[in-house]
């Protein structure tokens, strides 16, 4: 199943999800990066922390728009929650600030696996950006909820991560 958001339209599994839980992560939305905004108007209760995957560098785009990951959380937790910005479409990811401490969430788009060379260093790259994210962002506690593509070798996917825990 895949995620695509046109226009203003929203989708019900999405407008479901938000009105039941505080922090929804969402891959495969396909947006552009000038689309982005798109998300933060789902519901009027949330933000988003989105990346999108489609480089415009060359002003043409071939083909159909493809990944992109999000971090869709509720407003009125936004003193206790920090964007963690990283240099690749892959990792969008948020700390929250908890009585426990900080914990940081990260929505992972992991590689498709085809087989090749091209395939394991885009792998191991994603991982090196995952490493230096966990490291910098100084947490003790990760929340990495992923599907790898690569380990079961899946064309692509569309994964709806629900992280059910009250913030508060």
């Amino acid at each position: 199943m895949y995620l695509l958001i046109v226009g203003q339209s929203k989708t019900p599994v999405i407008d479901q999800l938000c009105n039941t839980h505080d922090i929804v992560l969402l891959q495969e939305h396909w947006l552009l990066p000038h689309d982005l905004p798109l998300l933060s108007n789902i519901q009027p209760d949330f933000y988003s922390h989105a990346l999108s995957a489609v480089d415009l560098a060359s002003d043409i785009l071939v083909g159909r728009p493809y990944g992109g990951t999000c971090i869709l959380y509720r407003k009125a937790f936004t003193d206790k929650i920090h964007v963690s910005y990283t240099d690749v479409s892959r990792i969008a990811a948020i700390v929250i600030d908890l009585d426990v401490g900080p914990l940081l969430i990260a929505n992972v788009y992991m590689p498709t696996n085809y087989g090749n060379m091209d395939s394991l260093e885009l792998y191991v790259d994603c991982l090196s950006k995952l490493h230096a994210l966990i490291i910098d962002s100084n947490v003790l506690t990760l929340l990495l909820p992923a599907i790898s593509t690569a380990v079961l070798g899946l064309a692509s996917s569309m994964n709806l991560l629900i992280l059910h825990q009250k913030i508060n």
